[in-house]
Protein backbone atom coordinates (compact mmCIF):
# COMPACT_ATOMS: atom_id res chain seq x y z
CA UNK A 1 0.00 0.00 0.00
CA UNK A 2 1.96 3.30 -1.30
CA UNK A 3 0.03 6.85 0.48
CA UNK A 4 -3.24 5.48 2.04
CA UNK A 5 -6.71 6.96 1.26
CA UNK A 6 -9.69 6.77 3.46
CA UNK A 7 -13.60 6.79 2.70
CA UNK A 8 -15.78 7.39 5.46
CA UNK A 9 -19.27 5.91 4.50
CA UNK A 10 -22.13 8.21 6.64
CA UNK A 11 -25.90 6.46 6.00
CA UNK A 12 -28.34 8.59 6.58
CA UNK A 13 -32.03 8.24 7.26
CA UNK A 14 -34.36 11.07 7.44
CA UNK A 15 -31.33 12.84 10.19
CA UNK A 16 -30.34 15.70 7.86
CA UNK A 17 -29.30 17.62 11.23
CA UNK A 18 -27.58 14.75 12.77
CA UNK A 19 -25.98 13.63 9.42
CA UNK A 20 -24.61 17.53 8.81
CA UNK A 21 -23.19 17.07 12.27
CA UNK A 22 -21.67 13.72 11.44
CA UNK A 23 -20.43 15.23 8.11
CA UNK A 24 -18.40 18.41 9.74
CA UNK A 25 -16.79 16.45 12.41
CA UNK A 26 -14.90 14.44 9.48
CA UNK A 27 -14.13 17.47 8.11
CA UNK A 28 -12.69 19.18 10.60
CA UNK A 29 -9.89 16.26 11.26
CA UNK A 30 -6.78 16.89 10.30
CA UNK A 31 -7.22 14.07 7.73
CA UNK A 32 -7.36 13.90 3.64
CA UNK A 33 -10.62 12.11 3.13
CA UNK A 34 -13.52 11.67 1.16
CA UNK A 35 -16.60 11.19 2.89
CA UNK A 36 -19.69 9.42 1.23
CA UNK A 37 -23.23 10.44 2.42
CA UNK A 38 -26.26 7.37 1.49
CA UNK A 39 -29.38 8.63 1.55
CA UNK A 40 -31.07 5.54 2.33
CA UNK A 41 -34.53 7.22 1.13
CA UNK A 42 -35.50 9.45 3.13
CA UNK A 43 -38.73 10.17 3.41
CA UNK A 44 -37.65 14.02 2.25
CA UNK A 45 -34.58 13.12 -0.23
CA UNK A 46 -31.44 14.50 1.68
CA UNK A 47 -29.46 17.22 0.29
CA UNK A 48 -25.96 18.32 0.98
CA UNK A 49 -26.13 21.73 2.59
CA UNK A 50 -23.97 25.22 0.94
CA UNK A 51 -21.65 24.13 3.74
CA UNK A 52 -21.14 20.57 2.34
CA UNK A 53 -20.81 21.18 -1.33
CA UNK A 54 -17.92 23.53 -1.50
CA UNK A 55 -16.06 20.56 -0.38
CA UNK A 56 -14.85 18.48 -2.90
CA UNK A 57 -14.41 15.40 -1.00
CA UNK A 58 -18.16 15.13 -0.13
CA UNK A 59 -20.60 13.19 -2.07
CA UNK A 60 -23.96 12.60 -1.63
CA UNK A 61 -25.18 8.65 -3.09
CA UNK A 62 -29.28 8.47 -3.11
CA UNK A 63 -30.59 4.83 -2.83
CA UNK A 64 -34.10 4.48 -4.51
CA UNK A 65 -35.53 1.90 -1.66
CA UNK A 66 -34.57 2.30 1.74
CA UNK A 67 -32.64 -1.14 2.96
CA UNK A 68 -31.33 -0.56 6.17
CA UNK A 69 -27.72 0.02 7.48
CA UNK A 70 -26.08 -2.65 5.84
CA UNK A 71 -27.47 -2.04 2.81
CA UNK A 72 -26.75 1.45 2.98
CA UNK A 73 -23.12 0.99 3.63
CA UNK A 74 -22.68 -1.53 0.67
CA UNK A 75 -23.83 0.94 -1.49
CA UNK A 76 -21.12 3.58 -0.17
CA UNK A 77 -18.55 0.71 -0.54
CA UNK A 78 -19.81 0.44 -4.34
CA UNK A 79 -18.45 4.09 -4.58
CA UNK A 80 -15.49 4.05 -2.37
CA UNK A 81 -12.10 5.17 -4.25
CA UNK A 82 -9.72 4.85 -1.30
CA UNK A 83 -7.67 2.19 -0.29
CA UNK A 84 -8.94 2.38 3.72
CA UNK A 85 -12.80 2.67 4.71
CA UNK A 86 -14.32 3.75 7.79
CA UNK A 87 -18.27 3.98 8.84
CA UNK A 88 -19.72 6.41 10.69
CA UNK A 89 -23.05 6.40 11.62
CA UNK A 90 -25.16 9.44 11.22
CA UNK A 91 -25.77 10.44 14.96
CA UNK A 92 -22.42 9.72 16.32
CA UNK A 93 -19.20 12.18 15.29
CA UNK A 94 -15.78 12.04 15.42
CA UNK A 95 -14.19 13.39 18.36
CA UNK A 96 -11.39 16.53 17.08
CA UNK A 97 -8.24 15.41 16.29
CA UNK A 98 -8.75 11.96 16.60
CA UNK A 99 -8.63 10.63 13.29
CA UNK A 100 -4.99 11.42 12.38
CA UNK A 101 -3.35 9.46 15.30
CA UNK A 102 -5.81 6.36 14.87
CA UNK A 103 -4.75 6.49 10.95
CA UNK A 104 -0.81 6.94 12.53
CA UNK A 105 -1.49 3.78 14.62
CA UNK A 106 -3.46 1.28 12.40
CA UNK A 107 -0.54 2.32 9.06
CA UNK A 108 2.58 1.44 12.15
CA UNK A 109 1.21 -1.65 12.88
CA UNK A 110 -0.19 -3.00 9.33
CA UNK A 111 -3.99 -4.59 8.03
CA UNK A 112 -2.09 -7.93 7.24
CA UNK A 113 -3.14 -9.56 4.17
CA UNK A 114 -6.01 -10.97 2.45
CA UNK A 115 -6.22 -14.42 4.05
CA UNK A 116 -5.07 -12.78 7.56
CA UNK A 117 -6.69 -9.16 8.00
CA UNK A 118 -6.56 -6.80 10.64
CA UNK A 119 -9.07 -4.41 11.60
CA UNK A 120 -8.45 -1.48 14.16
CA UNK A 121 -10.97 0.00 16.27
CA UNK A 122 -10.74 3.33 18.97
CA UNK A 123 -12.45 3.77 22.09
CA UNK A 124 -15.80 5.71 22.17
CA UNK A 125 -17.59 7.37 24.79
CA UNK A 126 -21.30 7.25 24.50
CA UNK A 127 -23.65 10.76 24.73
CA UNK A 128 -26.95 11.55 26.46
CA UNK A 129 -25.47 11.98 30.06
CA UNK A 130 -24.41 8.59 30.43
CA UNK A 131 -20.76 9.68 29.44
CA UNK A 132 -19.47 6.12 29.87
CA UNK A 133 -16.65 5.59 27.65
CA UNK A 134 -15.31 2.03 26.60
CA UNK A 135 -11.65 0.90 24.89
CA UNK A 136 -12.93 -2.77 22.60
CA UNK A 137 -9.92 -5.26 23.49
CA UNK A 138 -7.66 -6.60 20.89
CA UNK A 139 -8.23 -10.23 19.80
CA UNK A 140 -6.43 -12.61 17.45
CA UNK A 141 -8.78 -15.49 18.45
CA UNK A 142 -11.37 -16.10 15.76
CA UNK A 143 -13.81 -17.94 18.03
CA UNK A 144 -13.85 -14.17 19.77
CA UNK A 145 -16.05 -12.94 16.33
CA UNK A 146 -18.72 -15.69 17.08
CA UNK A 147 -19.09 -14.66 20.75
CA UNK A 148 -20.71 -11.16 19.95
CA UNK A 149 -19.99 -7.69 18.22
CA UNK A 150 -18.13 -5.87 20.61
CA UNK A 151 -15.93 -3.25 19.02
CA UNK A 152 -18.74 -0.34 17.50
CA UNK A 153 -18.02 -0.87 13.93
CA UNK A 154 -21.04 1.04 12.91
CA UNK A 155 -18.06 4.05 13.61
CA UNK A 156 -14.70 3.01 15.20
CA UNK A 157 -13.57 0.87 12.66
CA UNK A 158 -10.50 1.06 10.08
CA UNK A 159 -10.09 -1.15 8.14
CA UNK A 160 -8.90 -1.65 4.22
CA UNK A 161 -11.69 -1.46 1.53
CA UNK A 162 -10.58 -4.34 -0.47
CA UNK A 163 -11.90 -6.90 2.73
CA UNK A 164 -15.25 -5.77 1.98
CA UNK A 165 -14.88 -6.26 -1.99
CA UNK A 166 -17.16 -9.60 -3.28
CA UNK A 167 -13.84 -11.19 -4.61
CA UNK A 168 -11.16 -13.22 -3.07
CA UNK A 169 -10.48 -14.44 0.22
CA UNK A 170 -12.46 -13.08 2.92
CA UNK A 171 -14.68 -10.89 0.85
CA UNK A 172 -17.87 -12.73 0.05
CA UNK A 173 -17.49 -15.14 -2.85
CA UNK A 174 -17.05 -18.32 -0.68
CA UNK A 175 -19.78 -20.84 0.62
CA UNK A 176 -22.01 -19.72 3.04
CA UNK A 177 -21.80 -15.75 2.22
CA UNK A 178 -25.10 -13.59 1.39
CA UNK A 179 -25.98 -13.34 -2.34
CA UNK A 180 -26.27 -9.70 -2.04
CA UNK A 181 -22.67 -8.26 -0.89
CA UNK A 182 -20.42 -7.75 2.35
CA UNK A 183 -23.24 -6.84 4.58
CA UNK A 184 -26.30 -9.12 4.25
CA UNK A 185 -29.09 -6.94 3.35
CA UNK A 186 -31.77 -9.16 4.58
CA UNK A 187 -30.76 -8.08 7.94
CA UNK A 188 -31.93 -5.23 9.80
CA UNK A 189 -30.13 -5.69 12.90
CA UNK A 190 -26.72 -7.72 13.93
CA UNK A 191 -25.39 -6.75 10.92
CA UNK A 192 -22.16 -6.13 11.91
CA UNK A 193 -22.21 -9.42 13.93
CA UNK A 194 -22.98 -11.19 10.81
CA UNK A 195 -20.19 -9.27 8.88
CA UNK A 196 -17.07 -10.03 11.35
CA UNK A 197 -18.10 -13.24 11.88
CA UNK A 198 -18.16 -14.67 8.78
CA UNK A 199 -15.25 -12.90 7.56
CA UNK A 200 -13.47 -14.73 10.83
CA UNK A 201 -13.79 -17.93 9.01
CA UNK A 202 -10.89 -16.98 7.16
CA UNK A 203 -8.92 -15.75 9.87
CA UNK A 204 -9.40 -12.15 11.49
CA UNK A 205 -7.47 -10.21 14.26
CA UNK A 206 -8.77 -7.06 15.61
CA UNK A 207 -6.31 -4.16 17.22
CA UNK A 208 -7.74 -2.05 20.00
CA UNK A 209 -6.51 1.39 19.80
CA UNK A 210 -5.68 3.98 22.88
CA UNK A 211 -7.54 6.60 21.16
CA UNK A 212 -10.90 7.47 22.54
CA UNK A 213 -12.27 8.86 19.13
CA UNK A 214 -16.01 8.70 18.46
CA UNK A 215 -19.01 10.16 20.32
CA UNK A 216 -21.86 7.50 19.77
CA UNK A 217 -25.56 8.58 20.33
CA UNK A 218 -26.42 5.44 23.49
CA UNK A 219 -30.24 5.73 22.93
CA UNK A 220 -31.41 2.40 21.44
CA UNK A 221 -34.30 2.73 18.56
CA UNK A 222 -34.08 -0.64 16.75
CA UNK A 223 -37.81 -2.67 16.86
CA UNK A 224 -38.11 -5.53 18.91
CA UNK A 225 -39.03 -7.58 16.07
CA UNK A 226 -36.06 -6.49 13.77
CA UNK A 227 -33.68 -8.03 16.79
CA UNK A 228 -35.86 -11.60 16.46
CA UNK A 229 -36.33 -11.61 12.74
CA UNK A 230 -32.53 -11.13 12.69
CA UNK A 231 -30.93 -13.72 15.24
CA UNK A 232 -33.88 -16.32 13.78
CA UNK A 233 -32.19 -15.78 10.15
CA UNK A 234 -28.58 -15.92 11.21
CA UNK A 235 -29.11 -18.90 13.37
CA UNK A 236 -30.04 -20.29 10.55
CA UNK A 237 -27.25 -19.04 8.57
CA UNK A 238 -24.48 -20.30 10.87
CA UNK A 239 -26.38 -24.00 11.00
CA UNK A 240 -25.62 -23.88 7.59
CA UNK A 241 -22.18 -22.77 7.96
CA UNK A 242 -21.35 -25.50 10.64
CA UNK A 243 -23.29 -28.37 7.83
CA UNK A 244 -20.20 -27.66 5.76
CA UNK A 245 -18.11 -27.39 7.61
CA UNK A 246 -16.68 -24.21 8.07
CA UNK A 247 -17.36 -23.49 11.69
CA UNK A 248 -16.88 -25.69 14.14
CA UNK A 249 -19.39 -26.94 17.31
CA UNK A 250 -17.41 -24.46 19.92
CA UNK A 251 -17.96 -21.27 17.63
CA UNK A 252 -21.90 -22.71 16.66
CA UNK A 253 -22.64 -22.88 20.57
CA UNK A 254 -21.06 -19.18 20.74
CA UNK A 255 -23.40 -17.52 17.86
CA UNK A 256 -26.32 -19.28 19.60
CA UNK A 257 -24.99 -17.81 23.07
CA UNK A 258 -24.93 -14.46 21.45
CA UNK A 259 -27.93 -14.49 20.14
CA UNK A 260 -29.89 -15.66 23.07
CA UNK A 261 -28.20 -12.99 25.10
CA UNK A 262 -29.92 -10.34 21.98
CA UNK A 263 -32.74 -11.91 22.53
CA UNK A 264 -32.97 -11.52 26.33
CA UNK A 265 -31.33 -8.00 25.59
CA UNK A 266 -34.99 -6.78 23.69
CA UNK A 267 -37.28 -8.88 25.98
CA UNK A 268 -36.19 -6.73 29.01
CA UNK A 269 -36.41 -3.66 27.04
CA UNK A 270 -39.93 -4.40 26.13
CA UNK A 271 -40.94 -5.52 29.45
CA UNK A 272 -41.31 -9.09 29.26
CA UNK A 273 -39.24 -10.50 32.26
CA UNK A 274 -39.60 -13.72 32.24
CA UNK A 275 -39.02 -14.47 28.71
CA UNK A 276 -35.77 -12.45 29.19
CA UNK A 277 -34.48 -14.26 31.99
CA UNK A 278 -35.51 -17.29 29.87
CA UNK A 279 -33.31 -16.22 26.79
CA UNK A 280 -30.83 -15.41 29.24
CA UNK A 281 -30.28 -18.63 30.71
CA UNK A 282 -30.60 -20.73 27.30
CA UNK A 283 -27.33 -18.33 26.37
CA UNK A 284 -25.65 -19.11 29.67
CA UNK A 285 -26.31 -22.58 28.95
CA UNK A 286 -24.82 -22.13 25.77
CA UNK A 287 -21.73 -20.96 26.38
CA UNK A 288 -21.24 -20.71 30.47
CA UNK A 289 -19.41 -17.99 32.04
CA UNK A 290 -19.36 -15.30 35.19
CA UNK A 291 -20.67 -12.07 32.90
CA UNK A 292 -23.92 -11.41 30.79
CA UNK A 293 -21.92 -10.69 28.09
CA UNK A 294 -20.77 -13.33 25.89
CA UNK A 295 -17.64 -11.83 24.16
CA UNK A 296 -14.56 -10.23 25.03
CA UNK A 297 -15.88 -7.22 26.33
CA UNK A 298 -14.44 -4.03 26.32
CA UNK A 299 -11.88 -2.02 29.07
CA UNK A 300 -13.17 1.38 30.72
CA UNK A 301 -9.89 2.82 30.41
CA UNK A 302 -7.20 2.32 28.29
CA UNK A 303 -5.24 -1.10 29.44
CA UNK A 304 -2.03 -0.92 27.20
Amino acid sequence: MGKATLSVIVPSFNRPRSTLAAVQSVLTQNVECEVIVVDDASDDPEALPAVLREHAHVRLVRRDANGGAGAARNTGLAHARSDLVSFLDSDDRLLPGTLAPRMEKALAIGFGSPEAPVIHACGWREAGGRNRQRFPRSSIAPRDFFSACWFAPGSALLARTDLFRCSGPGTGATPGRPPFGPFDERLRRLEDFDLFARLATDGLALVGQPVLGVELDAAYSAETSEIFKAADLLESKFETLLTEGRIGHASARSVKAYLAYERAAAYARSGRKGRALAALAASLACKPRLTLFPGPGWDRAWQG
